[in-house]
């Protein structure tokens, strides 16, 4: 498995793992506010040997589904700032503005290396550049990296520098269905008073997920490389400051500091996302025959309630790597 490939699952890991953790801190979180905290919450079924009463918060089914018309194929966010069809994130969102100025950055320093219009690629947009060409800044990041495709040999004498590619990987939309109940007591001789806690407990988590069913969950950002992009971005700030004719090529929508611009998306790449606000929405609850079946499993009685899922944006990688070249 690739780094890239096993650092996007991992990001399916810890973004379920919080969620869940989420959940059953805000059933315990409304229990206490209710004033009713000391009912135990689990989020699995306990068989007929324990005795204590508890509510159960139970995933019991994960259901998936393609976020993106294209079929959750990569898009390449570099380089197609020009295109009027490019399937790219829109809008204000970081990524997409991060791309925009990558772009058109990129485009600016490559230009002096080898020729190109203001606002478009130099021969192509996977071609390679003399190295010797580029901003000093630039072309010692490039020979600083471990990794290949930085810096290659060509058929001609000399070495050249790659264009970057910013590759976006779309996620998939992701709920967690869970089950909401009461697992009472297999010996219910122990009088009326667990069994009215079990009830209330059932019914303030029930009612609060219809009406204040919200989790604050900080999930993973979906930066494959965020150190290398922050450097690399750093590094282009740098350039375009040694560089006035790279300065003059770029759009001017993009205002009079763009090195700053650099250095804040540089910042928001490797800074922490801030939490997330994930929704409970209402599911309904287990059928009778179903509700009867997990009873004679589990040998205890239940009490149902309706239950709710959890949606997540989940698999969305932003790869920052060497682009696929080709010689001049």
């Amino acid at each position: 498995m690739t780094a890239a490939r096993f650092a996007r699952f991992a990001r399916v890991d810890q973004a379920v793992t919080r969620v869940h953790e989420g959940v059953l801190a805000w059933t315990r979180s409304v229990l206490q506010d209710a004033g009713i905290g000391d009912v135990d919450v689990r989020d699995a079924f306990s068989l007929a040997g324990d005795t204590e009463p508890h509510v159960v918060v139970h995933p019991l089914r994960v259901a998936s589904g393609l976020v993106e018309e294209r079929q959750g194929r990569p898009v390449q966010l570099l380089g197609t700032v020009h295109a009027p069809d490019r399937t790219v994130p829109r809008g204000d969102s970081p990524v997409a503005l991060l791309a925009r100025v990558m772009s058109e950055v990129t485009i600016a320093l490559y230009a002096g290396a080898g020729g190109g219009a203001p606002g478009h690629a130099p021969a192509g947009p996977r071609a390679l550049r003399p190295l010797a060409e580029l901003p000093e800044p630039l072309r010692a990041w490039l020979e600083a990296q471990d990794g290949p495709g930085w810096v290659v040999d060509g058929p001609k004498p000399g070495r050249f520098g790659s264009l970057p590619s910013l590759l976006w990987r779309p996620g998939i939309a992701s709920s967690v269905h869970y089950l909401l109940a009461g697992a009472a007591a297999a010996d219910t001789r122990g009088g009326t008073a667990a069994t009215t806690g079990l009830l209330s407990a059932l019914s303030v988590v029930a009612t609060a997920a219809r009406l204040d069913g919200t989790l604050s969950v900080d999930l993973p950002a979906p930066w494959a490389q965020p150190a290398l992009l922050a450097g690399y971005l750093g590094v282009l700030a740098r350039s375009l400051e040694e560089d006035p004719a790279a300065r003059s090529r770029l759009p001017a929508e993009l205002g009079p500091d763009v090195p700053s611009l650099l250095r804040e998306a540089a910042g928001v790449v490797v800074t922490p996302h801030p939490p997330h606000e994930v929704s409970l929405e209402p599911t309904q609850d287990l059928g009778d025959d179903e509700r009867v079946r997990l009873m004679q499993v589990l040998g205890r009685p239940l009490m149902g309630a309706p239950g709710f899922q959890v949606g997540i944006h989940v698999a969305e990688q932003i790869e920052f790597q060497p682009a696929a070249t080709v010689h001049p």
